[in-house]
């Protein structure tokens, strides 16, 4: 046995894998093709940009058309999806979290 061995006796796989780069970088391409590569474990994908795809449309068109995002608490988004994704990995799901934000 190594002193690896003896510091962590049972690996633990990883609950969440960091994706980060800036728009159109290819980090969707990447997370489906880690997602096909990654079995047995069922990785789920999870950004921001899934909770901000959750605005009513009428909002996120102003966000995405008009780059307004006056009626958009910012903070509130990123808090509330940071504490989305920290629920999953508590619940034993595996987490491929890309972290791009938009506001």
């Amino acid at each position: 046995m190594g002193a690896y061995d003896s510091i962590f006796p049972i690996f633990m796989p990883p609950q969440v894998i960091i994706i980060s780069g800036p728009s159109s970088s290819g980090k969707t391409t990447l997370t489906k093709a880690l997602q096909e590569k990654l079995p047995p474990s069922i990785w789920l994908n999870f950004s921001f940009d899934t909770v901000i795809y959750s605005l009513p449309p009428n909002v996120l068109d102003r966000c995405n058309v008009k780059d307004d995002w006056s009626d958009v608490d910012g903070k509130a988004l990123i808090s509330g999806t940071l504490a989305a994704l920290r629920a999953l990995v508590d619940n034993g799901n595996r987490v491929i979290f890309d972290t791009s934000k938009r506001c």
